[in-house]
């Protein structure tokens, strides 16, 4: 799910499914089906998509702001591990 939701929250800040894939090194429709994912799994809307725009919902802001920086803080720890960075 964290991998979900992180790719969630890249295209709710960046409002582009393909900016948003273009950061995380995925193809554009794997970050929508895993959006897609997030939203069945959640049962909520979190974006409106249109040809040409995506939109946060109310629902989608809530979790951007509730979950966002933990997210980016457990992103950031993995990422220090990975890198054999101790304190």
């Amino acid at each position: 799910m964290l991998g979900r939701l992180a790719s969630f929250l890249s295209v709710a800040e960046l409002r582009s499914f393909s900016k948003a894939a273009r950061v995380l090194g995925m193809s554009p429709s794997a970050v929508s089906q895993a959006v897609s994912q997030l939203e069945a799994e959640l049962d909520v809307v979190l974006l409106v998509r249109s040809t040409r725009s995506v939109r946060v919902t109310d629902v989608g802001a809530r979790l951007v702001s509730e979950a966002g920086g933990s997210i980016r803080a457990a992103q950031n720890a993995l990422s220090a591990i990975g890198a054999g960075d101790e304190p």
